[in-house]
Order: C-alpha cells, then structure tokens, then sequence
C-alpha cells in the first residue's frame, strides 16, 4: 500500500534519531557543487581562455567563440542535409565548448568489402536517422557491417592539443607495451601527418575533424 507524503514523513521524523537529523542538516550545504577551486593565474574555468594567452591567442579564442554561437544558414553554405544550425547545440555540457548529453548521440555506419577497403555509407560516414515523411528512424543499408555509437567530444584543450610537437608523440609512442606498464600506445596518421584530434587521433587539424 503507498503511503500519503506527509504521513511517511512523520514515521521517518519519529524513527530517526535527534543526532541523525543534526548530521543531515550539516551535510547538506556540502551536496552541491563539489568542483575544486580554479588555481588563479594558471588555469582557467571550463570554456574560457587560459590565463597565460598572448593577445593574439585571446583574439584567436574570441573568433572561435563567436563561430560556435553563431547560428548558420542556407547562405553560410547549410544543408541540404544537418542536424543542428549552429556547434554549440551540441557542444554545451557542461558549458560552452563541452559534450553533450546522450540524444546528441549519432551512428556511425561503413562497410567492409572483402578486399579490407573501408568505405563510409550514410553521409560522410553519419547514419541518417530521421528523413522527411519517414516513419521513426531510418535504418541502415543491409549491407552495413561496421557501426559506432559517438557523442559530440569537448573543444576544451584543442587548442594546446594543436601545439605539441609531432616529435612528442612519436617520442611517447609504446604500441608493444615495451615498459610494461599496460598500457600501449600509437601514432595515428592522416595523409601521412601525425594526427592529434578525434577520439583515435584520426585527424591532423581542427578544421580537418570538423569537415
């Protein structure tokens, strides 16, 4: 039998002791935000510039904001197909330039031939999910064999990605585990670059990963 609100709120209050309450009431201003500061004048709050940015740094990061808000159009060169009209519909968790929550999610669809060739079916690779007069989701060709549920990855630290060196990661390349600390790792190349954004490394440039 379900209780009325208040009633079960009077048995709890009856049942819990004066010193549970007074330790309730305590922990509760320390339920909220449980963020760590923001070190002052060496790092910067999610989605800002850091702090140690040159003017033409700031000036750069200023152009890419202003880019990401902007809604695009038809004269912009949208469509015909899109999902969104501007980046930071779905780039906003938890701020400006972040992910996005999981109905942002999309597919991605490719087929592999029997001579190993990778080809990418949908558009450029994205599953088509909703067309007009279309009844619920699209569903993928037949022939599909390689699918991958992505989100929408942060911008945060891009442009400090775009500085390292491709010696660096050369450098820190271990793909056969050789110091044994269970982790190995690759260079990931894009026309034969070192490549440093996407989630495998895939591409050379921002620009590149977003077209």
């Amino acid at each position: 039998m379900i209780k009325h609100p208040s009633r079960s709120s009077a048995v709890l209050r009856a049942h819990l002791p004066l010193g549970a309450w007074l330790l309730l009431v305590a922990l509760a201003p320390g339920c909220g935000d449980s963020s760590p500061p923001v070190a002052p004048g060496i790092f910067a709050p999610l989605g800002e510039v850091m702090p140690r940015a040159t003017e033409e740094q700031r000036a750069t990061f200023a152009r890419g904001r202003q880019v990401a808000l902007r809604p695009f159009g038809i004269a912009d060169g949208l469509g015909p197909p899109f999902n969104v009209t501007f980046c930071v519909a779905c780039h906003e968790k938890p701020v400006f330039g972040g992910g996005a929550g999981h109905y942002r999610d999309f597919l991605l669809v490719a087929y592999r031939d029997p001579s190993n060739a990778y080809i990418p079916r949908g558009i450029n690779g994205v599953q088509t999910q909703f067309l007009t007069g279309a009844r619920g989701r699209v569903a993928e060709e037949d022939f599909v064999n390689i699918t991958a549920t992505r989100n929408p990855v942060p911008f945060f630290g891009a442009g400090a990605l775009a500085e390292i060196r491709d010696e660096e990661i050369l450098r820190r390349a271990d793909p056969d585990d050789a110091d044994g600390d269970g982790i190995s790792g690759r260079a990931n190349f894009d026309r034969g670059f070192v490549g440093r954004f996407g989630r495998k490394a895939q591409t050379v440039s921002i620009e590149g990963f977003i077209r």
